[in-house]
């Protein structure tokens, strides 16, 4: 169960007030994309993105780096029932230094389980932990590979890792979590158009910017 390796995140209270109202332009994180129905994906929100969260309804956020929230962002969490995980991902920067497969399986039955649901999952840039996760994710679904990389390429921009797609490509899921992806039949979750913007979730990417920022 991947309980033994997620770090439930604390929240930590502050007096930050949270009251005011939806604004009428939502203000999105970097590359902030729909997954499948359900499923977020972007770059490290901040307290002016708790807007979008909220219209979403996010239930769960897992991150992917150990760098903790703002006290807003924490205060939000806590206040509205928001779950926050975090999996430790390795940069694929080294070929030697990466995550092992069991920790990416993690990832997957956090990613499937429909209770977490919607959900939104982030790094630093949304670029390559994040695409990197993304890309297995795909793979559950079964996605031709150049087509995984494609989207993968698509979110990283010009700062796209070969080792980042090498990984992807040899992700090999456990029985387990391949047996969880076939018993919800997550070969058929859809990409949606974007419930805010409207948008395809490669449209909502050319809502983001500093595409090129490391």
């Amino acid at each position: 169960m991947y309980a033994d390796l997620v770090t439930d995140c604390a929240l930590e209270h502050a007096d930050v007030d949270l009251g005011a109202g939806l604004p009428l332009q939502l203000n999105v994180p970097e590359r902030f994309a729909q997954v499948v129905n359900g499923v977020y994906r972007s770059g490290y929100p901040g307290a002016g993105h708790l807007d979008v969260w909220k219209a979403i309804g996010i239930k769960t956020i897992l991150r992917f780096v150990e760098e903790g929230y703002a006290s807003a962002v924490k205060v939000y969490l806590a206040e509205n029932g928001v779950r926050s995980l975090c999996v430790p991902i390795v940069p694929n920067k080294e070929g030697s230094v990466k995550s092992a497969h069991q920790t990416v399986d993690t990832v997957m039955e956090i990613l499937m389980e429909p209770k977490n649901h919607p959900i939104v999952v982030h790094c630093n840039q949304g670029k390559h932990r994040t695409g990197s996760m993304i890309g297995c994710f795909r793979t559950l679904q079964g996605w031709e590979h150049e087509d995984i990389v494609t989207e993968y390429r698509h979110f990283a921009g010009g700062k796209a890792r070969a080792l980042d797609e090498v990984f992807i490509k040899a992700y090999e899921p456990s029985p387990s979590v391949r047996k969880t992806a076939e018993n919800l039949n997550v070969a058929s979750w859809v990409i949606a158009t974007d419930a805010l913007t409207g948008n395809s979730p490669s449209e909502s990417h050319a809502l983001s910017h500093d595409e090129n920022k490391a």
